[in-house]
Order: C-alpha cells, then sequence, then structure tokens
C-alpha cells in the first residue's frame, strides 16, 4: 500500500498579496514551504500490469505417425499411442547416458542439448495424461480515497474462476477495507496574540495553513486473515494549524512543509540550518 497526495479543493486558501514573500507550491499546487526550494516528489501510479509467463508451444509430430495409430478412432489407441512414444524417449535417453549409441553426441554442449530435448518432449506427452498448469501473474491498482476517519467497505472480491472482480459482484469472496483513525484535538497556535473573540484568531490574522495529519491504522483482510496492517498518516482526517501574519514579517524566514502531507517539517529564522 502506498499514498500519495491529492489536492483537496475544501481546503483551498487565497493568499494576499505581500502577506507571504517566497511562497513556494509545487507542480500539483500543494504547499511546500516558504522562501525554500521544493524537492520533487515523483509519484508512481502503478498501472495494471499483466505478465504472462510465455506458454510452451507444443511441438507436431510428438504423437507416432505411422498408419495404426493416425487412422486411431477412440481416444483409448491414441493414448496408447503417446505412451509408446514417451517409453521410446525413455530409452533414448538411456542410451545416450550408456553410451551405447553407436554416433554419440561430439561434445558435452551437443550432449546436454539433445537430453534437454527429449526431457521437454517426454513433458508434454505425459501432460496429455496428468494435465498442465499455467499460471499468469495480473496486478491491480485499487484507488481509495477514504472519507471518514472510520472507513470500512469491500474493497475487492475474489472468484475462484475469474479472479478479481468487482467490489459489488457477489460471484467473489469479499475482501474488506478497514481504516481507523485517531481524533486529534483543534490545537490552538502558540505564541500567538489573542483576537477580539478570544482564543480564536480572526481570518484577517492567519497568514498561512499547515495540516497536522491523523495517524490512521489500516487493514485489509477477508473477515479472518489479515492480509495487510499498517499504520501512516491520513491528511484529511487530519487538522488545519494557522499561522499568524506577523510571523512572516521577516524575510529570514524559511519553513519547510511536506507537500504529501501538509505537515511543517522546519521553521527557522536565517540562512543556516538549524
Amino acid at each position: 500500500m502506498t499514498t500519495w497526495p491529492v489536492v483537496d479543493p475544501s481546503r483551498r486558501f487565497t493568499v494576499a498579496p505581500g502577506v507571504v514573500s517566497g511562497l513556494v507550491l509545487n507542480r500539483q499546487g500543494l504547499l511546500a514551504g516558504v522562501n525554500v526550494v521544493p524537492a520533487e516528489q515523483r509519484v508512481v501510479r502503478e498501472r495494471m500490469i499483466r505478465k504472462e509467463e510465455p506458454q510452451a508451444t507444443r511441438q507436431e509430430g510428438l504423437l507416432p505417425l505411422n498408419q495404426e495409430y493416425m487412422m486411431a478412432g477412440s481416444t483409448a489407441k491414441m493414448a496408447e499411442g503417446a505412451a509408446f512414444q514417451i517409453y521410446a524417449i525413455r530409452e533414448s535417453r538411456l542410451s545416450l547416458l550408456s553410451g551405447e549409441l553407436e554416433h554419440l553426441p561430439a561434445d558435452g554442449s551437443s550432449l546436454k542439448m539433445m537430453l534437454g530435448g527429449l526431457d521437454r518432449q517426454e513433458r508434454e506427452l505425459t501432460e496429455l495424461f496428468t494435465g498442465s498448469v499455467r499460471k499468469e501473474i495480473i496486478r491491480r491498482q485499487i484507488t481509495i480515497v477514504p472519507d471518514s476517519a472510520n472507513y470500512e467497505s469491500v474493497l475487492f472480491r475474489l472468484s475462484a474462476q475469474r479472479g478479481l472482480v468487482a467490489n459489488d459482484d457477489l460471484g467473489g469472496e469479499p475482501y474488506y477495507l478497514v481504516i481507523d483513525a485517531d481524533a486529534i484535538p483543534t490545537p490552538m497556535p502558540g505564541n500567538s496574540r489573542s483576537s477580539k473573540k478570544g482564543d480564536r484568531l480572526d481570518e484577517a490574522d492567519i497568514a498561512l495553513y499547515t495540516v497536522l495529519p491523523a495517524q490512521a491504522s489500516i487493514e485489509v483482510s477477508d473477515g479472518v486473515n489479515s492480509l495487510l496492517k499498517q499504520h501512516t498518516d491520513i491528511s484529511q482526517f487530519g487538522v488545519l494549524i494557522p499561522y499568524e501574519v506577523s510571523l512572516f514579517k521577516s524575510k529570514d524566514l524559511q519553513m519547510e512543509v511536506d507537500p504529501a502531507t501538509g505537515r511543517l517539517q522546519r521553521i527557522h529564522f536565517g540562512t543556516g540550518k538549524k
């Protein structure tokens, strides 16, 4: 599971000209800081990748081609011909390994190539009786934008015949996504002067906001077995942290904000790092 930020229209703000100088946004329009050089973060979105193992092509002429088996009208007779050729291949392999042939391969690589060909032919003929298994690996990306701190839904369903199906397809077994985010009390801005309305600041006194993201526990399970469980920051469940206009009067102010979460990472005055 990976996360990446998207612009939230409900948390879009206007900054008056001259209030905050050196405001820095990334290419998505997310706040990256003040008077800093933004570190471009490459967002990798994995597309659905369908990987199929190369299917070995069955060669023509593996079955005996004599008239008796070519004119066979029953499956049992054809199976007898396949079994006859399997034993013939095994005899040829034994003759190669024991050195009983009149014309042996010139070197070890030629011998290895001949033995590999015999093994492949025997395997393909044996599959006529035992069956074969073909595997394919399909990777799909499911995008979820949680809208509730206590989020629970069917993420997808898995069918034994059709693989991954839609979450509303009752032909598959459900797999659940459960998100439990910790509640965050709304913090008050530190070292700020009180406005006439009491503890709350007027909008005119606020120059900028950052986000204190909520810590959330995310689990994917089939209802019994847990497939994934991890903790991550989810910004939409967090709270906005206001910063007063007076803080940005100094031209030496540097503020670094993580565009992925909106969290304040560093703030200091002057060019030296702390």
